[in-house]
């Protein structure tokens, strides 16, 4: 996994409400890069479904902007949330990178 360009590194704490933290910030880089509305809902969707997948923990999110590329990485995941909600992620997010505990998600404008 390589680290873009423009990039916001967040440590969000145990009960944080992080959907909504993270959701105006992949808005706000994605406009960076240029990436349409539609897109934009789609890899927020698919946001939401990996911090469902913290089990309400700790969890590392990084999101950037390389280009015209909206990055989005949470860890940790649990590989039980991956494996049952993993076909519905990799429908929303342009491209899915899965390494140990840690999910990249990533679309192009």
């Amino acid at each position: 996994m390589t680290r873009p360009a423009d990039t916001l590194e967040l440590r969000i704490g145990a009960g944080t409400p992080a959907e909504a933290i993270v959701a105006a910030l992949v808005t706000a880089m994605g406009a960076r890069a240029g990436i349409g509305v539609e897109r934009l809902d789609e890899l927020q969707m698919a946001t939401e479904l990996l911090l469902g997948g913290t089990g309400g923990r700790e969890a590392d999110v990084t999101i950037g902007v390389n280009g015209s590329t909206l990055v989005v990485t949470v860890r940790p995941i649990a590989p039980e949330r991956l494996r049952a909600r993993g076909a519905l992620i990799e429908g929303l997010a342009g491209r899915v990178v899965v390494d140990g505990d840690t999910v990249e998600l990533s679309v192009d404008a």
